[in-house]
């Protein structure tokens, strides 16, 4: 089957040097990732309950840390409103 996806330049550029890290094709890549979510998610059903945490740790590490906090109280969501 022939897909066809509309993505930016530097998308294509980010996703064609991840293939090259990988020593992939750009073709061999994308439908790596297009499979890998399917087995990844049953894989989760055999883990034990501390695999599963390693694993959920590892993914949320993998993600930047922000500087700042959002401010979500009740006071700063209603601050324009009178009670």
């Amino acid at each position: 089957m022939t897909v066809t996806l509309n993505l930016n330049p530097e998308t294509v550029h980010r996703l064609s040097e991840k293939a090259a890290s990988r020593g992939q094709t750009l073709e061999a890549y994308l439908d790596q990732l297009a499979t890998e979510p399917a087995a990844g998610n049953l894989a989760f059903a055999d883990q034990s309950p501390v695999a599963w945490i390693d694993a959920w740790r590892a993914w949320a590490s993998s993600h930047r840390i922000l500087s700042s906090v959002a401010d979500d109280s009740r006071e700063s969501i209603y601050s324009d409103q009178s009670e």
